[in-house]
């Protein structure tokens, strides 16, 4: 959880890249191009999203309605799928829906580790050149883009949970 992503990735690069030879570590010529800079990515996000899963788990396991579910007979791994899960996801859905602006900003480091062409590079090369139209476009894209990650998971969150009331009416 405390290793940066520009560190994740080059350590990605040495274990995968030099040591083994599995994986490329630049650029895109195949689909296996984009593993390890998806995963430097997603590193983070993962331990955090399954430490909170984790925690909620064991809360919603032992609450009152699992408990309940269990004396009616049902098995442990029924309770776990129908009552415990459901209840567990919500949070960690409203987690991920945040992490996607810091997912969207260690892009730009990641993409420059693994030498890919993208919209962090493009940000990169704006700010190198000073030019502040492009940069002021991307700055909207990627608020735009968090905007929309934000509403869709309030509405799944919504459909999950049927105690969230969309619309604050009263």
């Amino acid at each position: 959880l405390a290793t940066p992503s520009f560190l994740t990735a080059i350590l990605l690069i040495l274990i995968f890249g030099v040591w083994l030879h599995v994986l490329p570590t630049n650029g895109v010529d195949a689909a296996a191009g984009y593993l390890l800079p998806s995963f430097a990515l997603a590193l983070v996000t993962l331990a955090m999203t399954a430490q909170l899963l984790d925690a909620q788990l064991r809360e919603a396991l032992a609450s009152l309605y699992a408990q309940t579910a269990r004396l009616r007979g049902l098995s442990e791994g029924r309770v776990l799928l129908t009552y415990a899960l459901p209840n567990a996801l919500v949070p960690v859905m409203a987690m991920l829906g945040n992490f996607a602006a810091a997912v969207l900003g260690g892009a730009i480091i990641v993409e420059t580790v693994f030498a890919l062409p993208g919209i962090g590079s493009l940000a990169l090369d704006a700010i190198h050149y000073r030019d502040y139209p492009l940069l002021q476009g991307y700055v909207l894209f990627l608020g735009g883009i968090y905007v929309l990650v934000t509403l869709a998971v309030d509405l799944v969150l919504a459909r999950m949970d049927p105690r969230i009331v969309l619309g604050g009416g009263d």
